[in-house]
């Protein structure tokens, strides 16, 4: 994965495929929006941030932070999504049974 940067204007430019997760992201959480008959601006007083950044964040625009990600997922109904998504790895599972092989032994890792 590579993130370049535009020094002069600090904007982040992400991949082709990491734009589309973004605009899909974004697209699911407007769909969840619309069918529970919210507005935008009820989104936003909700959860104190800006219209602006409801939009941004429906548009799938990268520079929305994970928490006002969470903080509108949350005023969904649909807290703990986010982090369910990524409760099981199996490429991560993998990669730590590889090493487990090569090393010879288990270790402890945490079970989030």
């Amino acid at each position: 994965m590579m993130v370049l940067f535009d020094m002069t204007k600090r904007r982040q430019f992400l991949s082709g495929p990491e734009e589309e997760e973004l605009s899909l992201l974004g697209g699911r959480i407007r769909m969840a929006r619309i069918r529970r008959s919210l507005t935008q601006a009820e989104i936003a007083e909700r959860t104190g941030f800006s219209r602006s950044t409801v939009v941004d964040l429906e548009s799938g625009k990268p520079g929305v932070s994970i928490g006002a990600m969470v903080s509108v997922l949350a005023a969904l109904g649909l807290q703990g999504k986010l982090a369910e998504a990524l409760r099981k790895d199996e490429l991560g599972e993998e990669l730590e049974m590889s090493a487990q092989k090569r090393a010879g032994g288990a270790r402890n890792v945490a079970d989030f």
